[in-house]
């Protein structure tokens, strides 16, 4: 049987927005939540559709490209990695993405919480303890002033219990001997491709309010938690 091409462009939108995600504070993960203030770095690895589930049609691979899902200009970027603008004509009910499991990101709280600003700082270290996330900085005042850690870029690699947290509709595992994160997404409603009408699939990742903060032994932990999706095709 023939199989219809059809060009699909796909495109990766970072949105910056200084709002709370309506599901911060998360009971048993995040105490109070801050916002990824224009670093949100991801490391793809694999991007495929499938209409059962089961077989996937990769549209784009590589050895690992680094994406900044906070940048206006990730839409941009992200073109290059697309390999195979081509795929069968079909309804595609799965999206299938896959990434390492080391997540960089800069954030911090917009407002006093117990009388200070909580953000990201390679000076304060990480926990002793697993996952080991980088440990908050602290400081009365914005900027950071009068002695206070500076503020700075931070990484964490994606712990086990992470598939506990995905969001609805998706599922997770680690492959690649564990190096890498694999998300499977249902889509609703489908990418129906037909042959002679191309499509424009849009991934909006909202960063903001989605940088967590967790109390652990009269610190705080700081890590990045999973960006609200919205696609739109």
């Amino acid at each position: 049987m023939r199989l219809n091409k059809f060009l699909v462009f796909v495109m990766i939108i970072g949105v910056v927005r200084f709002v709370f995600a309506d599901s911060c504070p998360v009971s048993g993960l995040a105490d109070f939540c801050g916002s990824a203030d224009g670093q949100y770095t991801v490391t793809l690895k694999k991007i495929e559709f499938s209409t059962d589930g089961v077989n996937f049609i990769t549209i784009g691979e590589s050895s690992g490209t680094s994406f900044n899902i906070a940048s206006m200009n990730v839409g941009s970027d992200f073109q290059s990695f697309i390999s195979n603008k081509s795929i069968p004509a079909g309804t595609y009910n799965y999206i299938r993405i896959t990434m390492s499991r080391t997540i960089s990101f800069k954030g911090r709280t917009t407002e006093k919480v117990n009388g200070n600003y909580y953000y990201t700082s390679q000076a304060t270290g990480t926990s002793s303890h697993y996952p080991y996330f980088p440990i908050a900085a602290s400081c009365s005042t914005w900027p950071p002033s009068g002695g206070c850690p500076a503020y700075g870029t931070v990484s964490i690699h994606i712990p086990d219990d992470a598939v506990e947290h995905h969001a609805s509709g998706e599922t997770m595992e680690f492959v690649n001997n564990g190096q890498d994160e694999r998300i499977t997404r249902k889509l609703s409603p489908p990418i129906v491709v037909a042959e002679g009408q191309p499509v424009t699939l849009r991934i909006k990742f909202y960063t903001q309010g989605m940088i967590g903060f967790s109390e652990e032994l009269g610190n705080y932990t700081v890590f990045p938690m999973p960006p609200v999706q919205e696609l739109s095709y």
